[in-house]
């Protein structure tokens, strides 16, 4: 990840141009970062234990979106 995507994501508004996300967008986000992570650290119990805890954030809110 570049410097600026990182300042971007840490430090600057949300991407929708100071709307708030929807929970659409936060599943996006947190499927992102799933690959992210899958994608730069090795399989270990930590990660596979914040995997699962992504997982449960992405059906809540899924089942929230059904309601």
């Amino acid at each position: 990840m570049s410097d600026a995507v990182f300042f971007d994501r840490y430090y600057g508004e949300n991407s929708t141009g100071g709307k708030p996300e929807t929970g659409e967008q936060h599943v996006k986000n947190l499927r992102l970062a799933k690959s992210m992570l899958a994608q730069h650290y090795p399989d270990c119990a930590p990660l596979r234990d914040l995997m699962g805890k992504i997982d449960l954030a992405v059906a809540s809110l899924e089942k929230m979106g059904d309601g």
